[in-house]
């Protein structure tokens, strides 16, 4: 038995951005692994090694989701303030759970720091596909649209059509019977 194309998991937009987002991540990660451990071998205080780090794997991240993961054809000046603003908000995160996993629950720095990644990745791709990126996903829509048949502004048209058709049947509803 064959399955339809459309069913097969990696031939939804999400599960390829979510797949590539997350080779994107393998990179930062190593990016990012490979700088804190320098950054705290050589007497770094860990939370300021985890910025560096996080910085570098920003960057990368950033080159590589927005030309590759996501492809956005939007100059800059569209994605950097967002992605700025989810990167920071992912920081954020990540020094939260590295110090409460270190200096909260006693967890050794470097399995605090490889919990910290796991918790953040998940809202930082939300944020990304549905923010930072958001003209991937309004191109997506269209393709999708253009797959079904369904013009550009249909569904639209659609729905004014079915509110105005309400609004009659309430105003019809509401008006006294007409006397001839």
């Amino acid at each position: 038995m064959r399955l339809p194309e459309r069913s097969l998991p990696l031939r939804s937009p999400v599960a390829r951005q979510f797949v590539k987002y997350g080779l994107v991540g393998v990179t930062n990660t190593l990016a990012y692994y490979a700088v804190y451990v320098v950054c705290v071998h050589f007497g770094m205080w860990y939370l300021a090694a985890s910025a560096l780090a996080f910085t570098v794997g920003a960057v990368n991240s950033y080159l590589l989701n927005r030309n590759w993961t996501f492809r956005v054809r939007a100059g800059h000046r569209t994605t950097v303030a967002p992605y700025v603003v989810v990167q920071i908000g992912g920081l954020l995160g990540n020094l939260g759970v590295i110090f409460l996993m270190v200096d909260g629950l006693g967890v050794g720095k470097f399995e605090g720091q490889a919990i910290a990644i796991v918790v953040v990745v998940l809202g930082m791709f939300v944020a990304n596909r549905y923010w930072t990126f958001k003209e991937a996903l309004h191109r997506e829509r269209e393709a999708a649209r253009a797959t079904l048949g369904v013009p550009v502004g249909a569904e639209d048209r659609l729905r004014e059509a079915q509110e105005e058709g309400e609004l009659a049947q309430q105003v019809a509803a509401a008006s006294p019977p007409r006397v001839r």
